[in-house]
């Protein structure tokens, strides 16, 4: 619960970094891409945080991104990774499945730089780079 005027612009600070962050990396793999392409949307505005041109979706195959920083963190998902991390191979992606009980949906944990990567390829084979 946001408590004062600097929590509230302490945290969308911290959002804006993150979504910053996103968009240098997705930039960094994909160098066909200009920052016209993919832009980090401003601060409390409803929808998708990372904004992509019609370029941008097609090269990705058509992602629509939320970041999320959260101060007590995700403590058990970078634990899951690391294990994965650990125990994969040299030529594997480390890809750990977490899920709760009271969803349906399990989820995949996987680093950006690996999902970008994997993005990259698949563009490739599809023909679009």
């Amino acid at each position: 619960m946001i408590k004062s005027r600097a929590d509230s612009f302490t945290r969308k600070l911290i959002g804006e970094t993150l979504q910053k962050h996103t968009v240098s990396r997705i930039l960094a793999h994909f160098p066909e891409l200009s920052v016209q392409d993919v832009q980090s949307q401003r601060m409390s505005v409803c929808g998708e945080d990372i904004l992509l041109t019609d370029k941008a979706k097609d090269i990705l195959s058509n992602p629509s991104f939320e970041t999320k920083s959260k101060k007590s963190g995700y403590t058990p998902c970078y634990d899951a990774l690391k294990q994965c991390q650990r125990q994969a191979g040299a030529e594997e992606m480390p890809l750990a499945i977490i899920h709760d009980p009271k969803e349906n949906d399990l989820l995949a944990i996987i680093t950006l730089e690996d999902l970008l990567k994997l993005k990259r390829l698949y563009a490739i084979a599809k023909g679009i780079l």
